[in-house]
């Protein structure tokens, strides 16, 4: 069996994805847990508790579902790393964890200059903050701004409404609420 070029290409990078993400787990572990509650917590106020859990299960359900389906489909096909980050921003708020800028690229599941590039549209976006450590000045963190934070916790709400439950998959919820749209 010949291995071409690009399949070795693909496989350190791949390695390297995986390397990196070992490291970035090592770094949240040392690292303190970081008061993420937004500034204006009136808005997040049922966010304690049994709210919260919830939350972060069906988010994290969603983000593993995207990991899934590269079992099934050619990656290629779903290209949407601001979504992944999003979904990895939101489940890192909700846990109260911190989350590097290379821990994000790599959550992001495409090569890192892609996710940085989609790291600076959302934060043009005002969807995301960059701040540096405080401890380490290698590190940059990055987490959701306050408003995408209530943008997400509405969308998770709404996949977990019974309007959601019915359905099988999210792009059947996605192809529901468009059909409505489309009859208003």
């Amino acid at each position: 069996m010949i291995i071409t070029a690009e399949q070795r290409a693909s496989e350190l990078r791949s390695l390297a994805a995986r390397l990196l993400q070992v490291a970035n787990d090592i770094d949240n572990e040392q690292s303190p847990e970081v008061d993420v509650k937004p500034r204006n917590s009136s808005a997040y106020e049922s966010w304690d508790g049994a709210d919260s859990e919830l939350m972060l299960a069906k988010a994290s359900e969603i983000y593993r579902a995207r990991r899934r389906r590269k079992r099934f489909f050619d990656p290629a096909l779903f290209g949407e790393p601001a979504w992944d980050l999003l979904l990895d921003l939101f489940i890192a708020r909700l846990k109260k964890k911190r989350v590097s800028v290379s821990s994000a690229c790599y959550a992001a599941d495409v090569p890192p200059t892609t996710a940085l590039r989609w790291l600076g549209v959302l934060a043009d976006s005002n969807l995301i903050e960059r701040f540096e450590s405080e401890t380490d000045q290698r590190v940059t963190w990055v987490r959701l701004t306050d408003y995408a934070s209530q943008l997400m916790a509405k969308f998770v709400r709404d996949m977990s409404s019974g309007a959601f439950k019915s359905m099988n998959t999210i792009d059947d919820y996605l192809i529901e609420h468009r059909s409505h749209e489309s009859a208003s």
